[in-house]
């Protein structure tokens, strides 16, 4: 936590920010009085918020009631295990706001090894996929991640959306508890026709999970079939995004076999 609100206090040239902090009792009051003390220095009282929720981990009952917490017009949902990268990061989503028919803009995350781990979300198979996951950028076909793309979703890690089209949906739906409250929140946007976009110079680190783990196959999974399954093409509905990426993944790992058999010759 302590080094998501350093990075972004250091590296974004965007000022208007109040940070809204939720937690369950994982942070302790000594870092807690830390951080107040960090977000106040930099952007003045009145620009921190601390929320306790004791309930067990819920993380989307946790971000509705941040949500209500915050005071602006526009919110900016970000996970603690992400850095800022680009300076202009926020500046550029708000931009991406501007359009009256864009109501959601993500970002791109990379690992820490410069990889990719989100470049926007898509519906493949009937499972929310983050396209060209593990690639390199510049393995990329050309112009992937030169302007602006809209998708079916972006993940919650870093997005932003209008606190009227927030409130509108009612927030994220508490049958996606954990995972895909992201998804659901942007394919019901997109009923309203809100679209969500990727914009692929707001960029971050994502140290995906640093904080929590979840290494089963999410429950809600099933539920998210049910509920848009039919929608969304049914299981053979393949989303022409994710197969380029399989393509891709898939020439990847041939090349890399053949590198390993002219190392096993030499």
């Amino acid at each position: 936590m302590r080094h998501c609100l350093q990075k972004l206090l250091e590296r974004s040239r965007y000022r208007r920010l109040e940070i809204v902090v939720i937690d369950g009792g994982e942070l302790t009051d000594p870092l807690l009085e830390d951080l107040r003390l960090l977000v106040e220095s930099q952007l003045g009282a009145k620009s921190w918020q601390h929320l306790r929720d004791d309930s067990p981990y819920d993380y989307t009952t946790r971000i509705n009631k941040a949500a209500a917490a915050a005071h602006g017009e526009l919110l900016l949902q970000l996970n603690d295990d992400t850095e800022l990268l680009a300076v202009e990061g926020i500046e550029l989503l708000i931009q991406a706001l501007a359009r009256p028919d864009t109501g959601i803009a993500g970002a791109l995350l990379l690992y820490p090894d410069g990889s990719v781990q989100h470049a926007g979300t898509a519906i493949d198979n009937l499972a929310p996929r983050h396209a060209w996951a593990g690639s390199r950028p510049e393995a990329l076909p050309w112009g992937t991640l030169r302007g602006q793309r809209t998708f079916h979703a972006v993940t919650a890690a870093v997005s932003l959306c209008r606190r009227s089209l927030w409130e509108r949906l009612d927030g994220f739906a508490e049958r996606f508890p954990i995972n895909y409250g992201d998804v659901d929140f942007c394919l019901r946007a997109a009923g309203l026709g809100q679209r969500t976009v990727l914009v692929p110079g707001s960029q971050w680190l994502h140290f995906e999970s640093a904080s929590r783990t979840l290494e089963e196959i999410p429950p809600e999974l099933s539920v998210f079939e049910q509920i848009w399954g039919g929608r969304m093409g049914g299981p053979y509905g393949v989303d022409h995004y994710c197969s380029a990426w399989r393509m891709l993944l898939r020439k990847q790992s041939v090349d890399l076999g053949r590198v390993r058999q002219i190392r096993l010759r030499w």
